[in-house]
């Protein structure tokens, strides 16, 4: 039996503070775990009552399947934290054939921010399969 919680796909994506631009989404980034799962992130507002900024992940999906996954997004200094207890708080969903989905964290950093992704399937519907094993 596979593993019910898949650790799969950590990336850290570093952005200059000084040339990032609220409007600008980085460049795509290919998983670490998944050859056909990309992201790219851009940060937003302040919010002043968080204290944290909004950051946005998009994520676009090249299987010829639809994609269903957990991600969350928290700052580098908390990587190996969430790496060990593989806690996620979103699930999403991205279409085949380049079907995108974006996300949005808070997260308690102005230049940086670490995504992780687990408890993936690649199929029609999100249920009635094992998650994937990655593919790299």
């Amino acid at each position: 039996m596979k593993k019910l919680v898949f650790l799969s796909t950590v990336l850290m994506f570093l952005l200059s503070a000084n040339s990032f631009s609220q409007s600008s989404w980085g460049y795509w980034q290919q998983t670490d775990c998944l050859e056909g799962l990309d992201f790219r992130v851009k940060r937003g507002e302040y919010n002043k009552y968080a204290k944290k900024y909004k950051w946005y992940i998009e994520f676009r999906n090249r299987y010829s399947n639809n994609i269903h996954f957990s991600c969350i997004a928290v700052e580098p200094s908390r990587r190996s934290e969430i790496r060990n207890s593989g806690k996620t708080s979103d699930r999403t969903h991205a279409k085949a054939n380049g079907g995108t989905t974006t996300v949005w964290f808070l997260v308690n950093s102005s230049s940086e921010i670490y995504v992780y992704v687990n408890r993936i399937r690649i199929n029609d519907k999100d249920w009635g399969v094992d998650y994937y094993d990655c593919d790299k």
